[in-house]
């Protein structure tokens, strides 16, 4: 999935994350979090591309996990 530095806030809370949880995930200070956010510093590549790894992870956890409600909620139909 393609992220711009400006969505990522909203994605974050999407996920329920602060901004310290979002920091250790991608490896990343969250005052640098924090900085971006408030659009504040262009970090570097790097930088960015451990926030959107981080924010692409958390992504395909949650469509793998809806993938696998959908599932279960289809054999459930198909039981009865």
């Amino acid at each position: 999935m393609s992220y711009e530095l400006k969505d990522i806030k909203d994605i974050r809370k999407k996920f329920n994350l602060t901004q310290s949880d979002l920091a250790k995930k991608a490896d990343v200070s969250q005052s640098l979090i924090a900085k971006i956010e408030a659009g504040r510093l262009d970090p570097t590549y790097s930088n960015a591309q451990k926030i959107f790894e981080a924010l692409d992870t958390l992504t395909k956890k949650e469509e793998t996990k809806a993938e696998a409600r959908s599932e279960e909620h289809t054999s459930e139909l198909q039981s009865h």
